[in-house]
């Protein structure tokens, strides 16, 4: 796996899912966020904001290491998710206004062509993710109760309503075989990872009651699904001869 971590500062990690620890791959001056493989797995895929800068920059490095390159400036902010079968491409968006942009990009080449632009529903954030084939964008705007499906051929969009009713989605995922999503939900302060067919049925993987989780990362080979989530911690203090 390769994620971003917050702290001690921001770094891009390695880890292998059968070890317990990480080991940094990417770290410097700048904020990193977003980290994403290629579809060829030849390629992290990294939007970084450089200390003293305003612009975000797309970056790409080697997975066997190395410096990171840029491939291009994003315009606002914006996700990078990669096709893993079929078309194997690779989609930025970015948020322009009331708009999410979807661009394709080739992680050498750079910036391609347009494929799509939707309107915002909502205030905050949105999440999307690409279909294994890269025909399909699901979105969810942020603490949304639908999902849109966008088909990036005829443009149409499918707006599907879980059953039973969700709050708080966010983070869509497809599953390897493109036939389902894997959702993260946060009703009642409580952080839960859903599983949803085409047609909204759903059902309830696991729950965290400390609060949230996100960003499920199926395996290409469906056996697996990494997922981040909260933790509760606190700390106790004795006082003694006051």
């Amino acid at each position: 796996m390769y994620y971003v971590s917050a702290r001690p500062k921001s770094s891009v990690y390695k880890r292998n899912i059968s070890s317990d620890s990480a080991e940094p791959f990417l770290t410097g001056p700048g904020n990193y966020f977003d980290a994403a493989l290629s579809s060829d797995a030849k390629w992290v895929m990294v939007q970084a904001r450089l200390l003293g800068s305003d612009k975000v920059q797309l970056l790409r490095i080697p997975v066997s290491g190395g410096n990171p390159e840029t491939v291009l400036t994003v315009s606002g902010m914006g996700e990078v998710h990669c096709a893993y079968s079929g078309s194997r491409i690779c989609v930025l968006s970015e948020s322009l206004g009331k708009q999410e942009v979807f661009s394709k990009f080739d992680p050498v080449r750079g910036r391609l062509e347009e494929l799509a632009k939707t309107d915002t529903q909502g205030e905050g954030d949105s999440y999307w993710g690409i279909s294994p084939d890269g025909t399909r964008i699901a979105i969810v705007e942020n603490l949304a109760d639908a999902v849109r499906v966008l088909d990036l051929q005829s443009k149409q969009i499918q707006v599907i309503h879980p059953t039973p009713a969700q709050s708080g989605l966010q983070m869509p995922a497809w599953s390897a075989d493109g036939k389902q999503l894997f959702l993260t939900a946060f009703p009642a302060g409580k952080g839960r990872l859903l599983e949803m067919d085409m047609a909204g049925h759903t059902h309830l993987l696991l729950e965290n009651p400390n609060g949230w989780i996100g960003s499920p990362a199926p395996s290409p080979d469906g056996r697996r699904i990494a997922y981040t989530y909260a933790t509760l911690e606190s700390n106790a203090t004795l006082l003694e001869h006051f």
